[in-house]
């Protein structure tokens, strides 16, 4: 399997009404870019790059350490002009191409997982996910033609293809020769008058290549953040999703609403954690601790069978094991 991950990330995201890119936002104390990054670097892909544009420094600074390569974006023309600015740092490599959207931090590696099945199984050319709404607005239509597929944008759409309720959520994989010709093809003859990545999927079709769709049925891990709402949603997802998983590795948490955690963050066993309690930032915890309520701890570490009075503030502490802070 040689799969190359391309990921999205060089818009501004103008309904985040920020002077800050969306993808620079942090969740759960990584910038969302972050959460791709690793899911491309989870499944195996190689390599990954990453197409930056607006504050395209801050990115970079953002992905350091994640082992990927960048790939500049002077004018955001739309999503197929932002994959075919890879097409010369990929004009070597001759396996199948993942795209990823930079503003999708739920996507689990499994779900990318049964994509790559269905498309190295089918022996596809191209393979996209799919997710039904009951409100589509203002995502591509999905429309079904055997083994052809065609999607159209919301703005372009006819009142009857506005009805339909499968949707494009932008995560494709397709094999890369025929990707950066396709992109060739491609012409900002629409309402946006943008480069529209979607475009290959119909271009795929008429071409005789074979197409493949994964429907999702979880449509939150799939659908992009688009509002801050959309961040805050999400990030109560993923908090809670992390606070079962310690229960079941054994930490105790007074009351899993009010417990605030990184997504950097280590606890161990037989852990007792407070209400109103926030680990934050690469903070780690031994096994046997206890932090009483209403507790901020970031950057710590703090050895086995500590105890962390009620109120404390800790930044860039170590904690030493059994050891009693505050009163």
């Amino acid at each position: 399997m040689s799969i190359a991950a391309v990921i999205l990330a060089a818009g501004l995201g103008t309904r985040f009404k920020s002077k800050t890119a969306k993808v620079l936002h942090p969740l759960l104390g990584l910038p969302m870019v972050c959460y791709p990054l690793r899911l491309a670097r989870e499944v195996g892909l190689e390599p990954r790059l990453v197409v930056v544009g607006h504050q395209a420094e801050a990115v970079k600074a953002a992905c350091q350490g994640e082992g990927v390569e960048f790939v500049h974006q002077a004018e955001q023309l739309g999503t197929g002009h932002a994959v075919s600015c890879t097409a010369q740092v990929l004009e070597d490599f001759h396996g199948d191409v993942l795209i990823l959207s930079g503003d999708v931090p739920l996507l689990r590696p499994r779900t990318v997982q049964a994509l790559i099945e269905r498309h190295l199984s089918g022996q596809a050319t191209l393979s996209f996910m799919t997710v039904r709404l009951a409100d589509p607005s203002g995502y591509g239509r999905v429309i079904r033609q055997g083994w052809r597929f065609v999607i159209v944008e919301d703005k372009d759409a006819s009142p009857a293809e506005k009805l339909i309720q499968e949707v494009n959520v932008g995560i494709y994989l397709v094999r890369a020769a025929f990707l950066f010709e396709a992109l060739r093809e491609l012409n900002p003859d629409n309402a946006q008058q943008e480069y529209y990545l979607p475009e290959i999927v119909r271009l795929a079709g008429e071409e005789g290549f074979k197409c493949l769709s994964l429907e999702v049925a979880d449509a939150e891990e799939v659908i992009g953040i688009n509002t801050r709402w959309d961040l805050t949603l999400a990030e109560r997802r993923l908090r809670r999703e992390m606070i079962k998983q310690l229960a079941l590795d054994g930490v105790t948490c007074q009351d899993p609403e009010a417990l605030y955690l990184d997504r950097d963050v280590t606890v161990g066993p037989d852990t007792w954690l407070g209400a109103g309690v926030h680990l934050l930032a690469g903070t780690s915890l031994g096994s046997g601790v206890t932090v009483e309520p209403n507790c901020y701890l970031k950057a710590t570490r703090v050895g086995d069978g500590a105890v962390i009075r009620s109120g404390a503030r800790l930044e860039n502490a170590v904690v030493s094991p059994g050891q009693i802070i505050g009163d």
